[in-house]
């Protein structure tokens, strides 16, 4: 046990150790929190995994799947289970855990849904349990068992969705009431070593589209239901009129099967724009081609997908949007002539231009990075955690 031990004890669970994003997220998140020092925290694992290692130096650790097997109490709890006694198997197991005594202000933070299994170690009232609901606008529709599912639905006290549109599918498709819902700040961490490099995908994405090595990616991805995307041909061939001579700039556009798309794609040809643009299936994961762009412009009304466009700025990607687009604050952050009047295409245009040919993409994302950090980083999510744990801590659900 490390720290004061009259502090909280704040326990974070993850499925497995793996290098992904989610975990390098966790790892970062716990390093603040202990930095912080207004916690006593513990990490629990499913699995372990190539981060595993760098965990336990931030926290003490345990990984479920390596407790003791030869141990009395062991065998005792595999017993349980055979004889499918499991709700005291999971009480045995929940003693072996340390997850049997809980003090005030103790809590339990779930950093993904698939931390679901440790809610059957719990107490059913102690400690405060609060679940991230990550990336997704659509919390919970990962496949669940359905048993898991329930379990979740009844034991946390509070679920933190990333914006408005997670925490309305929690109270209309789950009906979770209001009371333990805290919409809190996605959490986002810059890409590093530990992660895949993904250098040579992102060549092979710019050979198989036809884009030239020396040209600037320009990206508008959004919504086509309910914005039209011909914003997207008026901008371009707005950009298209101001580009300094010799600078060859390419778009790369959502493509949707619908009659707006196909309208879209008339227009591009019919103005001999589709030369320069790239139109991407929606059934293709937007990840890797969002990597291939050095400016993001969302002509939508709202962000579908703020997850991908956040990942992006927090490596220096700027991002520009209309004042009403849900991600405005944060391209405001980088520069505020980054967020333009509704429809107004010529200021974006203009913006557009400034950044590429005044070579400003690297300075202005520099400024887009840094305003990730400061708002999305583990810092500023880990310390509005602990303003959750503190206002639910003994307040029931």
């Amino acid at each position: 046990m490390t720290g004061d031990e009259r502090l909280p004890r704040l326990v974070v669970v993850h499925d497995r150790a793996t290098a992904t994003e989610e975990t390098v997220a966790l790892v970062e998140l716990v390093r603040s929190l202990v930095a912080g020092g207004a916690v006593r925290v513990e990490v629990l694992l499913h699995a372990g995994g190539p981060l595993r290692e760098e965990i336990e130096q931030l926290a003490p650790t345990t990984v479920v799947t390596e407790l003791e097997k030869t141990s009395r109490a062991a065998v005792v709890e595999r017993v349980c289970f055979r004889l499918r006694l499991r709700r005291a198997g999971y009480k045995r197991r929940s003693r072996r855990l340390g997850f049997d005594i809980w003090g005030p202000g103790d809590a339990v933070y779930l950093h993904t849904i698939l931390g679901v299994q440790a809610l059957r170690y719990l107490p059913d009232r102690a400690p405060l349990v609060l679940c991230r609901m990550a990336k997704d606008i659509y919390p919970l529709r990962h496949p669940l068992r359905r048993g898991d599912l329930a379990k979740l639905l009844e034991r946390v006290d509070r679920f933190l969705p990333v914006g408005a549109a997670g925490e309305a599918t929690l109270r209309t498709e789950h009906r979770v009431a209001p009371a333990r819902i805290e919409q809190i700040p996605e959490l986002i961490v810059a890409r590093d070593h530990r992660l895949a490099d993904r250098t040579a995908e992102r060549e092979r994405l710019r050979h198989d589209l036809g884009i030239a090595p020396d040209a600037l990616v320009v990206g508008s991805f959004g919504a086509f239901e309910s914005d039209a995307p011909d914003l997207g041909v008026l901008l371009w061939s707005m950009l298209s009129r101001r580009l300094p001579a010799g600078r060859r700039v390419e778009m790369l556009w959502w493509y949707q099967q619908t009659g707006a798309g196909f309208w879209m794609n008339h227009d591009l040809e019919s103005t001999g724009l589709a030369a320069h643009t790239h139109a991407i299936p929606v059934r293709e994961e937007i990840g890797p081609y969002l990597e291939l762009c050095d400016v993001l412009v969302l002509l939508t009304r709202e962000s579908d997908y703020p997850y991908g466009f956040l990942e992006c700025a927090a490596q220096g990607v700027p991002v520009l949007c209309f004042e009403v687009n849900e991600l405005a604050a944060l391209a405001a952050l980088g520069d505020a002539r980054h967020v333009a009047p509704y429809l107004d295409l010529a200021s974006l245009a203009d913006e557009l231009c400034r950044l590429i040919g005044d070579g400003a993409l690297a300075e202005d994302g520099r400024a887009m990075r840094d305003a990730v950090a400061r708002v999305y980083g583990p810092e500023a999510y880990g310390g509005r955690l602990l303003e959750v744990v503190r206002a639910g801590s003994g307040a029931g659900t």
